[in-house]
């Protein structure tokens, strides 16, 4: 029986080369098949039941996705303890 999303191993984000390259693992324990380039920023990954198992940008896309997700993540107001988590994220903060 195929696997459900909700089954499957948890994600994964993966940052290279100082920031330069930003990998989202959907399936880290899927096997790679096949690659699509819908833009020459972004490479999505699929294993052969073409189920997606990454997405990868880089350069620019890269850059402003990881700053989003950095600001999203230290600005909810929903977060119980906003510093506990700027101070967890704080090597990738300083990167920026």
């Amino acid at each position: 029986m195929p696997q459900t999303p909700m089954e499957l191993s948890e994600s994964r984000l993966e940052r290279y080369d100082d920031g330069e390259v930003l990998y989202l693992a959907t399936n880290p324990d899927g096997l790679w098949a096949r690659s699509e380039f819908p833009d020459e920023l972004m490479t999505i990954d699929y294993d052969a039941d073409g189920v997606v198992i990454g997405i990868e940008v880089v350069g620019p896309l890269a850059r402003s996705a990881t700053a989003g997700l950095l600001h999203a993540m230290t600005t909810a107001e929903s977060l119980t303890n906003s510093g506990a988590v700027a101070a967890a994220l704080g090597p990738a903060l300083a990167a920026r």
